[in-house]
This record gives C-alpha cells, sequence and structure tokens, in this order.
C-alpha cells in the first residue's frame, strides 16, 4: 500500500471513530431543554430573581418576571418545571450548565459595575492585607435535597497571614428553585483556635436572598483552620415526592479575613486587664490562707481571760463552788 492510499485509509478510520464515539454521547431528550435553551432560561430566571427581591412586594413580584421570562422563551411553567426535574436527576449536566451560568452572571455585574457595590467590594481583594478575600473554592455551587448532593464542605488552613483578634465575614447570594416544600438552606462558619478549642456560628436559609455571616477571635488567641459547609435539607410535606424539584443556588460565595485594628486592639488589652483585675479582687479567700494568717499572729496578741486565784474567791462564793469529785482510786 503507497503513502496516499494509507493516509486516506487513516482518516477514513478516524471519521469513523468520530462518528460512533458521537453517537454513543449521551443527549438529552428532545421533549426537555437543550442545555443551551435551559441556560439562557436560567439566566433570565435569576435576574428576574434578583429584581423581585429588590422590591417591597417580593411574592406578587416575583410571580410577574418569572412568568415574563417564560413567555419571552416561548415556554410553559410545566416545560420549565419538567427540564429541571430531568437535569435535576443529572446532576453533572446541570453543574456544567450551572458553570456557565455563573461567568455569564458575573460578566454581567462586572460590566454594570458591580465591583463598586457593597456585595462585590471584596471580590477584587487579594489573599494579604488587612483585608483579604480568602475564598479558595469555587464561587458558586448547586445543592439539591438528595445526598451526596445536598451539602458542600470547605476547609482553609491559617498561616502567617492570620493575626490574633482577626474577624471572619463569609458573604453570599442563595437562590431557591422549588416546586413545593419550604425552603430550608443552612450555612456553618467555624474557626479551630490556637489552643484546640473551636467558634462557630451559623445562619438559616429561608429565602432568594443576600447573606452575611461573622465569626470573631475575641480572645486573641489565634486562628489554626475555617471550616464551614452549605446544606439544603430535604422537605417534610406530605405533598413532596422524588420528582418534587428543590434546588439551591449558591453564587458570589466571598470569606474576607479583617484584622483587627491597632485601636481596637489595644482597647481590648485594656478590657481585658480591667476584668483580671476585678476577678483577682472579688476572688474568696480560702481557708489555708486564713489559717496561715492566724498562725502567723504572735502570742501576746492573744488575749486570755484572767482567771482570779481561789485564795482571792469570798467566802460566800467559795461555798458555791461545786464539791471536789472523790478519787475512785484507793
Amino acid at each position: 500500500m503507497n503513502k496516499p492510499k494509507a493516509f486516506i485509509h487513516l482518516l477514513l478510520v478516524l471519521a469513523v471513530s468520530a462518528i460512533v464515539f458521537t453517537s454513543c454521547k449521551p443527549t438529552v431528550p428532545d421533549e426537555y431543554l437543550q442545555p443551551g435553551e435551559l441556560e439562557d432560561v436560567l439566566y433570565d430566571y435569576h435576574i428576574a430573581l434578583a429584581m423581585s427581591n429588590s422590591t417591597a412586594v417580593q411574592n406578587a413580584n416575583q410571580q410577574t418576571y418569572i412568568a415574563g421570562v417564560l413567555k419571552k422563551h416561548g415556554i410553559t411553567q410545566q416545560e420549565f418545571d419538567e427540564s429541571m426535574q430531568y437535569y435535576s436527576r443529572h446532576t453533572d449536566r446541570l453543574y456544567k450548565i450551572y458553570n456557565s451560568l455563573t461567568e455569564r452572571l458575573q460578566d454581567e455585574a462586572e460590566s454594570m459595575g458591580a465591583s463598586a457595590s457593597d456585595l462585590n467590594k471584596y471580590g477584587v481583594l487579594s489573599a494579604s492585607g488587612d483585608t483579604a478575600n480568602i475564598w479558595t473554592g469555587a464561587r458558586s455551587m448547586v445543592l439539591l435535597t438528595k445526598a451526596p448532593f445536598n451539602q458542600s464542605g470547605f476547609t482553609i488552613k491559617g498561616d502567617t497571614a492570620f493575626h490574633k483578634g482577626d474577624a471572619l465575614m463569609m458573604n453570599f447570594d442563595a437562590d431557591f428553585i422549588y416546586q413545593n416544600g419550604a425552603r430550608d438552606g443552612i450555612a456553618v462558619l467555624a474557626m479551630t483556635l490556637s489552643n484546640d478549642s473551636v467558634a462557630s456560628t451559623n445562619i438559616r436559609l429561608t429565602s432568594t436572598n443576600h447573606y452575611s455571616v461573622r465569626l470573631n477571635d475575641f480572645g486573641r488567641i489565634g486562628i489554626k483552620n475555617i471550616k464551614g459547609f452549605f446544606l439544603l435539607n430535604k422537605g417534610q410535606s406530605a405533598d413532596i415526592t422524588t420528582s418534587t424539584l428543590q434546588l439551591m443556588f449558591v453564587s458570589n460565595i466571598q470569606l474576607v479575613r479583617m484584622h483587627e485594628s491597632k485601636e481596637e486592639a489595644a482597647r481590648r488589652d485594656s478590657l481585658n486587664r480591667i476584668e483580671e483585675t476585678r476577678a483577682n479582687q472579688q476572688a474568696p479567700v480560702s481557708a489555708d490562707t486564713r489559717n496561715e494568717g492566724m498562725a502567723r499572729r504572735p502570742a501576746s496578741s492573744v488575749r486570755a481571760r484572767p482567771v482570779p486565784p481561789v485564795a482571792e474567791i469570798s467566802a460566800p462564793e467559795r461555798k458555791s463552788l461545786p464539791a471536789p469529785r472523790r478519787s475512785l482510786v484507793k
């Protein structure tokens, strides 16, 4: 076989292999929204949720905005719910959609100047400095009520950039897409201190909103590591089935470490000294201390009651004295 024929044969083999692999790749059934279509719908969907949360009458406006999104894309609420139920059973595909969606939302926010807003004011900070964003994980995640997709944890080890008295503040947005049931999410933030004691705090997530949770090293002990997790609980309603759509989208995650200012450190040291002095003054005196004090008293300081001699006792008084006892020993 000459070289031209061998080259043509190789091209045919590669082409057939590509066709085989493409045909074997799983696809989304036609009755559901395709990944690109669903991403476009969810993009407008989350923008609508954010707009409805900024108004006073949240529930009524939210339904109006969502209805407008579905009408824009020419789908019904049932078609959207069924597609979301399908993707919730294929979490890898849903995860890819939300990864792409997060990038689009972030780009849109930056183009509108959101980096200067209160929400993202720490988003451009490095991991050093007095105020730093030390979050190292993904800035967004999707949680379902089915294990193991219902929780996501994180661990950050302390280093020399951490100072005694540091404060931590975790910021994030939570969006709920629920077909039925009560929204019940939780975020936990904990720190292990240098003496191996643990301080923790948590916040319940019950609605689409922006959340913040803060934790301080009040004792100025020093932070050894930071741990936490996000969790979506499953509702106990009788109307909930295995196909009920329940999803929580956590985005714009930031973990801000703030060094204690010199003024705050001086004020806290002063308060600690005052508390120590007050505690020492109010400490009870032990029995050993009292006995020790009595033992040190000189003998001359103990006054004995004088007893008059027998000769000085008058006769009437002598008669009133009891008679001496007789000895029983002969």
